[in-house]
């Protein structure tokens, strides 16, 4: 049998759970309308085309292995400049320039550029006077 005080606890119960479960459900309805939502004439930017300048040695397809953008997907700076930070660090290039521009064929295109400049490579070493130390130490030098 249910005694008199255990029934008045779960009736009271009941209220508390429902009112629990509304306020939690307020709270995500506030948190979710407070978030950042693009505004209805706001429009999102993509990435038209990438270029890249400034290579001869590395093959094109070998430098956009490198890049998370890819044309098509929504334009973000962080992105790009992460792209441009992993050239970077590569360390195959002296020099890495990013340019972003607007596309003159689409309204919200953007047109991203990296601009490299490769580290000039050594072709030949000569050794003129050389007297102290042989030429294959010098080499074996250069090995590592």
């Amino acid at each position: 049998m249910i005694s008199a005080t255990s029934a008045r606890r779960n009736t009271l119960r009941v209220p508390k759970v429902y009112v629990t479960a509304c306020l939690c459900l307020f709270i995500a309805w506030v948190l979710e309308s407070h978030q950042q939502s693009p505004k209805k004439n706001e429009t999102k930017d993509f990435i038209e085309r990438i270029d890249v300048e400034g290579y001869r040695r590395l093959e094109l397809a070998t430098i956009r292995a490198h890049f998370l953008s890819r044309p098509g997907d929504l334009y973000s700076a962080e992105v790009v400049q992460r792209d441009a930070q992993t050239l970077r660090d590569t360390r195959y290039f002296e020099g890495v320039r990013l340019l972003v521009e607007d596309s003159p064929d689409r309204q919200n295109g953007k047109i991203v550029e990296f601009v490299l400049r490769e580290k000039p490579v050594v072709r030949r070493l000569e050794y003129r006077g050389v007297k102290s130390i042989t030429r294959a130490d010098i080499l074996n030098a250069f090995k590592y």
